[in-house]
């Protein structure tokens, strides 16, 4: 009996994960809202919910990072092509830019964090 629970649940996270609202899931796995509710108010089945959607998020801001030197390649090729609009290669170069400088920003924040934290370990 706990193996079909178990499958349920996992049946139901899926669906959450991938319809984004617990109607659309609901549907997706032949369940009622109201079992969905019922399901996101037990702790164990809310903390496997929130480790499969962490996992999603690494998975995918891992295949972002991945394809980060490509779109920095294309912005550069784009702003450097002197075909285009003026405009569109301003454009380009803006997004540069803000996007070195939220990297930068992230760096930043990530070398303050470590700093503190070695800081507390050596205290």
């Amino acid at each position: 009996m706990a193996k079909a629970a178990e499958l349920k649940d996992e049946k139901i996270i899926a669906a959450l994960l991938e319809c984004g609202n617990v109607t659309a899931a609901s549907k997706k796995c032949g369940v009622s809202t109201s079992v969905i509710y019922r399901r996101l108010k037990k702790p164990e089945f809310a903390k496997q919910y929130a480790t499969a959607s962490r996992d999603l998020l690494k998975a995918h801001t891992a295949a972002l990072q991945c394809a980060t030197g490509e779109a920095i390649q294309t912005l550069r090729d784009i702003m450097t092509d002197k075909q285009n609009a003026p405009s569109v290669r301003a454009s380009a170069a803006a997004e540069l830019l803000r996007n070195s400088l939220k990297f930068t920003e992230t760096v930043d924040l990530i070398n303050e964090i470590e700093a503190l934290e070695s800081e507390d370990m050596d205290t």
